[in-house]
């Protein structure tokens, strides 16, 4: 078998040198302080004030992954509903206390 060789000189190509760029330092993030409390507390690392309410409010270090901030928010508003279902049940269980009173 003949090798087929290309009739092309490699003074005839063109090859342009990679741009050198500079090396990327990575930009360290600003410390982020709890708006929650007026007297220099650092917020924990992963409330940066992304979600909504985010003040840096975690004394008890609950966030420390983003996993468990996700569902501790999530944990947070099913208990908020749960609370606005028995308050609703109350309401209607002293008004008929009250109805039942008046009756007799």
């Amino acid at each position: 078998m003949r090798s087929h060789r290309s009739n092309v000189m490699m003074s005839d190509v063109s090859v342009e040198p990679e741009p050198v760029l500079p090396p990327v330092v990575p930009v360290p993030k600003p410390i982020i302080m709890a708006k929650w409390f007026p007297f220099g507390v650092k917020a924990p690392k992963m409330l940066d004030g992304s979600l909504a309410g985010d003040v840096g409010f975690d004394p008890l270090g609950f966030s420390k992954s983003k996993n468990t901030l996700y569902w501790m928010r999530e944990a947070e508003i099913k208990h908020g509903r749960l609370v606005f279902i028995i308050v609703i049940v109350i309401v209607i269980i002293i008004i008929i206390i009250i109805i039942i009173i008046i009756i007799i």
